[in-house]
């Protein structure tokens, strides 16, 4: 099965992914997200999993990655809709802490909502 990468740009940068992130699928992701991912640009990357079936190392490297930048800049790199078998590897892992990981939509722009009244004060 192969990688489905949807991205939509708002307030951040929403990366929907589906189907498999692993060894074959990742490089797909990291050249989908270089551009976007210029220092300074964004504030957050969300990576919406709800259809993403299964992620390997190399899928947890892509995001590894994607964290450093926004760390960089003071940015977060957050994850909602996790599958369990997907958030299993999350937990095992502990690749991002779990303040950073929604269980849906509704949670996640609550968080975005206060991080941007936050940056405003």
């Amino acid at each position: 099965m192969s990688l489905s990468v949807k991205i939509d740009v708002d307030n951040a940068v929403r990366v929907h992914l589906g189907g498999r992130l692993d060894s074959n699928t990742a490089p797909e992701l990291d050249k989908s997200l270089k551009e976007l991912l210029a220092p300074g640009t964004h504030r957050a990357v969300v990576f919406d999993l709800a259809q993403l079936e299964y992620i390997s190392s190399a899928g947890l490297r892509s995001i590894v990655r994607v964290n450093k930048v926004m760390t960089a800049v003071g940015g977060h790199t957050l994850l909602v809709n996790l599958r369990s078998d997907v958030e299993k590897v999350f937990n095992m892992v502990k690749v991002l802490p779990a303040k950073f990981i929604f269980r849906s939509i509704g949670e996640l722009n609550e968080f975005l909502s206060l991080a941007r009244k936050g940056s405003n004060e």
